[in-house]
C-alpha cells in the first residue's frame, strides 16, 4: 500500500513539475516571491497589531518593515532557485 501511495507522489510531483516547466523558470521565481511578499505583509501587519507601549512605535515597524522586505525578496528568490535546481535535478527529462 505504502509503495503505491509513493508512486501516485512521484507521478504527481512528475506532472507538476512538467507544468512549472513548460511555464517557465522567470514564472516561477516570481510566484516564489509574490508568496514571500504576502508572507511579509502578514509579519508585517501581525507586528503592527501588537502591544505598541510608545507613540513612535509606528514609526519602528514601518522601518523594520523596510528593512525586512528585501530580505523576503531575497529568501524568495533563493528559494526558488534552489527549488528549480533541485527539480532539474530530480527529473532530467
Amino acid at each position: 500500500m505504502f509503495k503505491k501511495d509513493y508512486k501516485k507522489y512521484n507521478e504527481a510531483e512528475r506532472a507538476y513539475w512538467a507544468h512549472t516547466k513548460a511555464q517557465g523558470k522567470r514564472r516561477f521565481v516570481l510566484r516564489e516571491m509574490v508568496f514571500n511578499i504576502i508572507l511579509w505583509l502578514g509579519i508585517t501587519v501581525l507586528v503592527g497589531f501588537t502591544d505598541r507601549p510608545r507613540p513612535d512605535s509606528l514609526r519602528s515597524v514601518a522601518s523594520l518593515a523596510i528593512v525586512m522586505l528585501p530580505i523576503f525578496l531575497l529568501g524568495g528568490y533563493l528559494s526558488a532557485k534552489w527549488k528549480w535546481s533541485d527539480f532539474e535535478k530530480k527529473h532530467p527529462e
